[in-house]
């Protein structure tokens, strides 16, 4: 992979911006178990209309996601389903640290001061 070509940095770095909100992730889950139409993606993660609307465009302009019209209703779904190994990988680092720190929540801190017992 050729990591001196800015418009390649590019690509990748839009990749991980969507992943960077909290609200794109909610999305994201929420069309992990198939097409939703927007007021069901609203329902499900209690995102305002708006919200919904700019967070599908961006996912669109990135070919995340893709749309279909059906009457009034436009359902979405996920086209790169690669988004959710990203989001695996992650995930599965974070548990290996929190399990890590809960390890050192057992153990003493050897920087904790000391009480004064009465000496100088």
């Amino acid at each position: 992979m050729d990591y001196d070509n800015d418009a390649l940095l590019e690509l990748i770095s839009n990749r991980f911006k969507i992943l960077a909100d909290t609200n794109r992730l909610k999305v994201l889950n929420c069309l992990k178990s198939g097409e939703k139409n927007v007021g069901k993606i609203i329902e499900e993660t209690d995102l305002k209309q708006a919200n919904v609307s700019k967070i599908m465009l961006a996912m669109a302009q990135y070919n995340i996601v893709a749309r279909r019209k059906d009457g009034n209703s436009v359902y979405y779904h996920i086209v790169d389903d690669s988004i959710f190994d990203l989001c695996s990988i992650v995930c599965s680092k974070l548990q290996e640290n929190m399990a890590g720190f809960s390890k050192l929540a057992d153990i003493k801190n050897p920087f904790e001061k000391k009480e004064n017992s009465g000496g100088k």
